[in-house]
């Protein structure tokens, strides 16, 4: 899992896919969790997208992704979650 914390949102189209890249090149099989989509307004299915970034590209180089904030131990918090989808 490689997290966004902390980061400069407008890399992530540039660092996430470059990670990717680096461990497709392995050779291993390697699963990439990316949170990348949790920390872009309208987690990347805003048209016009967000810092060059759909789901489409993250699919791309992410074999799954966070698209949501943290799931706390409350139903408001699922349920804000199902609302929100």
């Amino acid at each position: 899992k490689v997290d966004g914390c902390n980061a400069d949102i407008p890399q992530y189209y540039e660092m996430y896919p470059l990670l990717g890249d680096a461990l497709n090149a392995t050779g291993r099989p390697i699963i990439y969790s990316c949170s990348w989509p949790a920390y872009l307004s309208g987690h990347g299915e805003t048209l016009p997208p967000v810092y060059n970034t759909t789901l489409k590209e993250i699919a791309t180089h992410c074999n799954l992704w966070r698209n949501y904030a943290d799931v706390q131990d409350s139903w408001q918090s699922v349920q804000g979650i199902i609302e929100y989808w």
